[in-house]
């Protein structure tokens, strides 16, 4: 009868190995969208997912095609026709692999949410085609677009089995599962030989495996969540401590049900299995304290700084370049942080506090200065300058612009600005000014 209840104790190694793995491997990858990045790639041996690496490699290779054969009708109408077909195989190597992953895992429902987007993605595609084949000029950019969201749907695809059914928290999973249903099925072995004469033993036995399922079943509802939102990894934590500690209430109601003329021999396993818990325990705390320290890191380490360390924290020279290239590329002062913001979070990226629409006017103003320092020193350097000049007027309002042109066939815009009148003394006197405020800005800056 105790024989049958020694694989009560391989759950304790199983559960401890997937703490280990939930710990160290949360953080979802930034590089799984790359084409060459090995989540990318499923490698499991078994047919249905070298078969869907197969098919998602050769629609991906057919829809990269069509920016190349779009002009050629034959030659696309051919290839619209091999890129149905291999929709059509994709989706059924998709659900190749959906048969092999349980009813009851979080996976499975995983896999069919993203198999429905991928349809639903192939469907706006033959739409954006219709409408290209009515109107080519007008639609054929959103061809492209919907031809790389295909693409982009297919590797989501592709994630999420590696994610699900790829990683070793699959295989330790499983491996949970099969631990809890031996250890149930010994629980019921131990349960029959217990005498029938003593039913209160046999009743505080059901009540412990009825405790022991309900415990079971909540582990599984929370792993379902954590795959859904990383961020209930303490959560998973819990409560595979508490499946572990159910684990111990039933090898303590054993011990003092079942086993009463064993009890220097149980005890000593009790006292083993006690022991493990504690230092299982010790373990999740050591594993939970160096998870919280690892995301404190990683927020800190992908912080991109903008300011200096130095006395009044000023914005850095590269914040500083980025704003001089968007203002001289006549992009608006309220349009520059959203722009930046934008693209940092489109790279998993996050970045500190960037300049107020206040601060970036006086970063406009630093610009111009830079820009006539830079025309002040070529022209102090320049041996023979040419100085071009022009004027036109709308709608009554006068506009004159001096440039400059040195040696080195180099061209410099000295500035545009309205004066009163198109009168030849007043463009002569626009242009004396704009070169005494050249010179005066480049022996300043050369005197500090």
């Amino acid at each position: 009868m105790f024989s049958s209840f020694n694989v009560f104790l391989p759950i304790f190694d199983i559960l401890f190995v997937f703490l280990i793995f939930i710990a160290s491997n949360t953080t979802p990858s930034g590089a799984a969208m790359h084409p060459s990045s090995k989540e990318l790639i499923l490698l499991r041996p078994e047919p249905a997912f070298q078969e869907l690496n197969r098919c998602a490699t050769h629609l991906k290779t057919i829809l990269s095609r069509i920016p190349i054969q779009i002009d050629k009708r034959i030659q696309f109408l051919d290839t619209l026709r091999e890129i149905a077909g291999s929709i059509k195989h994709f989706l059924d190597a998709v659900n190749k692999v959906k048969a092999e992953i349980p009813d009851d895992f979080a996976g499975r429902e995983m896999v069919e949410y993203k198999k429905y987007e991928f349809v639903r993605y192939s469907k706006k595609f033959s739409i954006t085609l219709k409408a290209f084949f009515r109107d080519a000029a007008r639609h054929r950019k959103s061809v492209f677009i919907s031809a790389n969201d295909l693409i982009f749907q297919t590797n989501v695809i592709l994630r999420t089995v590696t994610v699900y059914c790829i990683h070793s928290s699959f295989i330790v999973l499983r491996e949970i599962a099969n631990s809890i249903k031996l250890l149930l099925d010994a629980f019921n072995k131990v349960k029959e030989d217990v005498p029938s004469s003593d039913s209160g033993s046999k009743q505080i036995l059901e009540d412990r495996k009825k405790e022991f399922v309900r415990y079971s079943k909540k582990f599984s509802n929370m792993l379902k969540k954590f795959f859904r939102d990383s961020s209930q990894k303490q959560n998973v934590f819990l409560s595979a401590n508490f499946l572990i500690y159910q684990t111990n209430v039933i090898l303590r109601t054993v011990k003092q049900e079942c086993y009463r003329k064993n009890q220097h021999e149980k005890g000593t396993q009790c006292n083993t299995s006690k022991t493990i818990i504690e230092n299982l325990e010790d373990e999740i705390d050591i594993l939970t304290s160096e998870c919280r320290n690892d995301d404190n890191n990683n927020v800190n380490d992908d912080l991109i700084q903008t300011r200096l360390e130095s006395k009044g924290k000023s914005f850095n020279d590269k914040i500083r370049q980025i704003y001089y290239n968007f203002r001289s590329r006549g992009i608006g002062l309220q349009h520059c942080a959203p722009l930046i913001k934008c693209v940092f979070n489109s790279l998993n990226m996050e970045i500190a506090d960037l300049p107020s629409k206040t601060t970036a006017c006086n970063l406009t103003t630093e610009l111009g200065l830079i820009a006539k320092q830079h025309i002040g020193e070529e022209i102090d350097n320049a041996e023979n300058v040419t100085m071009h000049r022009d004027a036109t007027t709308k709608l009554g309002r006068h506009f004159y612009g001096v440039q400059i042109t040195n040696e080195k066939q180099q061209t410099f815009t000295t500035g545009l600005k309205e004066v009163t009148d198109g009168k030849a003394t007043t463009y002569v006197e626009c242009t004396k000014t704009k070169n005494s405020r050249s010179n005066t800005i480049f022996r300043n800056f050369g005197s500090s």
